[in-house]
């Protein structure tokens, strides 16, 4: 029994535990710095494998959508099909591009896949109206076109008539209202809302009964048949009932249509641009709250280990000062000077006894040794006693 209280009470043991929890410390420093690292390590994959990329998606995104509104434009402004043709297949291929970004975006790819899809069916309804305004506005051309020759013809023969036959339509004022009506009907193929176009229209209609009135009353349709139809024909085509307005009307309702589709695209657009924003202002929030957590680990990490070595530094100077130079040196000290008082005849020293370790076993032999050299003492005394007796 007390072998095995002086085995797990020795020094050594002692000794063996102060420095195995150094070493603890040590292990648990390196631990510590090794979940840190852990950790840091699988911000910065996350970091690379899933936000970077997503930010770089984003960025596309923003610069396919920037496409698309300047391109959607060129529809409107194109001067022709084929230009028309090319810009919708430029649209087409960022509208497919933002399709196989938009896998990269699981949780919003609903959301995205309508928009642009809308954005897609409006841009197509723009261009298929495009396409139909450019053959209406072609067919008006042509009726405009027409309409100045068919002018001219009736202006040569009017000046083709007779002075009485002039002064009976009033041919100055006749000829003036009928130029008059060709500036309106110019004006009319220029006009871009339908309250132009229909004051366009009565104007055209109240210049043209004008001078139908002059030509009426001057009672010649009999005598110049070929006048009278050329006349007809151009009252006709002013009229508001004529193919030039129907066609022009045409053209207006498209224009509209058309801002409508250009708009509303815009609008699906923005939307769409709203959203990337905010997705990329929450991946920008989640990688700096990932390296704010990251710089807090290391600053926890940076201030423990700083703690695990002061206590580490503490903890050996302790275990020096207190245990082994203010306990076991100064146990030994006392003990030898005990030993020297002992072996030069000082058979009465006190012999301190304390503790249960190697230094409480020496000086527990001392003791014996002590009692031992006593009993010499005693017994030498003794025969000196009987020897002087004897003589």
């Amino acid at each position: 029994m007390g072998k095995a209280m002086f085995k797990w009470k020795g020094i050594e043991l002692r000794l063996v535990l102060a420095l195995a929890m150094l070493s603890m410390t040590t292990l648990f420093l390196s631990g510590i710095s090794s979940f840190t690292f852990n950790d840091l390590n699988q911000r910065l994959v996350a970091l690379k494998e899933s936000d970077i990329p997503a930010l770089e998606q984003a960025a596309r995104l923003n610069d396919m959508v920037r496409i698309i509104i300047t391109t959607s434009s060129e529809l409107s402004e194109a001067e022709s099909n084929i230009e028309r043709e090319q810009a919708m297949e430029k649209i087409e291929h960022a509208i497919l591009t933002m399709d196989n970004i938009m896998i990269h975006f699981p949780e919003y790819h609903s959301y995205y896949k309508d928009l642009i899809a809308q954005v897609s069916n409006s841009l197509s309804l723009l261009f298929q109206s495009e396409i139909e305004s450019q053959h209406f506005n072609q067919e008006l051309r042509n009726l405009l076109e027409g309409f100045y020759p068919l002018l001219k013809q009736a202006s040569t023969s009017l000046d083709q008539l007779s002075e009485s036959s002039k002064n009976k339509i009033q041919y100055a004022q006749l000829k003036s209202l009928l130029y008059y009506q060709l500036g309106l009907v110019e004006k009319l193929y220029n006009d871009s809302s339908f309250n132009e176009l229909d004051y366009t229209s009565y104007r055209l209609e109240q210049i043209g009964e004008e001078w139908w009135k002059l030509w009426a009353i001057g009672n010649l349709k009999q005598n110049h048949p070929t006048l009278d139809q050329q006349l007809t024909v151009i009252y006709n085509l002013a009229s508001s009932s004529s193919s030039l307005y129907a066609l022009k009307n045409k053209t207006l309702d498209h224009r509209y249509q058309e801002q409508y589709f250009l708009q509303n695209s815009r609008k699906h657009l923005n939307q769409l641009i709203v959203q990337i924003e905010s997705n990329t202002a929450k991946m920008n929030r989640n990688i700096d709250t990932s390296i704010s957590q990251a710089q807090q680990s290391l600053m926890d990490n940076q201030r423990l280990s700083l703690l695990l070595s002061i206590f580490s530094v503490v903890a050996a100077a302790a275990i020096s000062w207190f245990y082994v130079r203010k306990n076991i040196l100064q146990r030994l000290l006392h003990l030898k000077d005990n030993m020297f008082a002992i072996s030069t005849g000082h058979l009465d020293t006190e012999v301190a006894i304390r503790g249960h370790d190697e230094v409480t076993q020496m000086a527990k032999y001392l003791t014996v040794f002590q009692t031992t050299a006593k009993v010499v003492k005693q017994t030498n005394r003794k025969l000196e006693a009987e020897v002087e007796n004897e003589h």
